[in-house]
């Protein structure tokens, strides 16, 4: 996958997806300001990176959060975020699979 094919992600609901890939993207978008917290569970690859960025275009991406952890599960918290578009991509350092599920979550809370 790329940036510009970045799949749009629901916040606050488990959804899954195959690791079949070097690299999968995703987008997630903020109505309003809010805690956030991007969580990966059960990443088969297990090695790889759970990065989150923000800006409005694939050219013009700041990371603000990142985990680099050798395990199946990883979290990112970015703590409180503003409205907007935001990026995830999952890089896949490990073995690939087209049968083993990872599980992807965006928490988002809304800020006081």
């Amino acid at each position: 996958d790329t940036c510009a094919e970045a799949y749009p992600l629901l916040l606050n609901r488990h959804e899954t997806f195959l690791p079949d890939d070097a690299m999968d993207w995703f987008t997630f978008d903020l109505a309003a300001a809010a805690e956030v917290t991007v969580e990966l569970r059960g990443f088969s690859p297990g090695r790889g990176q759970l990065n989150v960025a923000a800006g409005q275009g694939c050219q013009q991406l700041q990371l603000i959060g990142t985990s680099g952890a050798p395990t199946p599960d990883k979290t990112v918290s970015l703590g409180r975020q503003e409205a907007g578009r935001y990026y995830i991509r999952i890089i896949a350092d490990g073995p690939l699979s087209q049968t083993t599920v990872y599980n992807l979550f965006v928490r988002a809370t809304p800020a006081p």
